[in-house]
């Protein structure tokens, strides 16, 4: 796995084939960066799966980094694989569509 952020907070991970392991907490503090790395790996790579499984902490910033693409071009969001139930929550009370999540085992596992 090749660690291409880390603050202390967060740490996003690239685990090859299109996988993104986002672990730690997002916020107002690092949510562009997380937004930024989504976005470069996007164009790089195509759609992505991003494994949020070790995700401590989102507030909304995050949250929104995860779920919209921030590329106009990019048209689905990545997809979540292992979300933790506080983030799981947070999408009820948003009402967000889970479409794009899943309860996979995680980066090695997942195809």
């Amino acid at each position: 796995m090749n660690v291409l952020y880390e603050d202390g907070h967060l740490r996003i991970a690239w685990a090859g084939g299109g996988w993104v392991r986002v672990s730690g907490e997002v916020d107002l503090s690092n949510s562009a960066m997380l937004a930024g790395m989504l976005a470069r790996l996007t164009a790089e790579h195509g759609s992505l799966d991003v494994d949020v499984a070790e995700l401590e902490f989102v507030d909304l910033s995050g949250f929104r980094c995860l779920v919209q693409p921030s590329d106009a071009q990019e048209t689905r969001p990545p997809r979540l694989h292992n979300v933790p139930p506080h983030l799981r929550r947070l999408m009820a009370l948003l009402g967000w569509q889970q479409a794009h999540t899943t309860t996979g085992s995680g980066c090695s596992t997942v195809p």
